[in-house]
């Protein structure tokens, strides 16, 4: 519990919208370490952890050796994904979803890509093309040139799936966690 709020106070000054790590633990299955290293499980639809990243609380992120990344998504959320027709959030990295999620995710399903440049088709891929058609999408991407870059793929890969696609650009080199709650 120490290493955890220390942790979450140093990423706090970096990323004011953090939410609690109780709400961490028990909607991402996050896990901090006593050096203040975060675990971030990746899972696949039947909830089996198939990659994670950690994060230094510094705010470096590094994909664990032979972790397969997916959709970054919290307790049930991918489940929800593809047996409701409700809009989606689509984020850029874990922290963002992070706060997508306790913000928003009553209302949306909230969804983290791994990085911007994923490769779009073997992330949103796995799913079945009815699970796009027809569903309103918004794609929140960083405000740094990767973040374009990747929101501009993810959008015309949805696009091509019949999704209703909005893009909510961020200012430049930000990102959602940067932003105070009431941006």
């Amino acid at each position: 519990d120490a290493s955890a709020h220390r942790w979450h106070h140093y990423y706090s000054i970096t990323h004011p919208c953090l939410p609690p790590v109780g709400y961490l633990r028990t909607h991402f299955n996050i896990t901090v370490m006593a050096n203040e290293m975060v675990w971030c499980p990746y899972h696949d639809l039947d909830y089996q952890v198939i990659g994670y990243k950690t994060l230094s609380r510094s705010g470096g992120k590094r994909a664990g050796v032979g972790s397969k990344m997916a959709l970054y998504a919290g307790n049930g959320t991918l489940s929800r994904l593809v047996h409701t027709n409700d809009p989606v959030i689509i984020c850029e990295g874990e922290s963002d979803t992070w706060v997508m999620d306790y913000l928003y995710g009553d209302e949306y399903i909230v969804v983290g890509f791994a990085g911007a440049n994923q490769n779009v088709q073997e992330i949103l891929g796995v799913y079945d093309d009815n699970v796009w058609s027809g569903r309103h999408v918004s794609i929140v991407f960083d405000g740094d040139a990767a973040g374009t870059s990747g929101r501009a793929q993810v959008a015309e890969w949805l696009y091509n799936k019949n999704a209703t696609v909005t893009l909510t650009p961020l200012p430049d080199d930000k990102d959602v966690a940067d932003l105070q709650e009431q941006d």
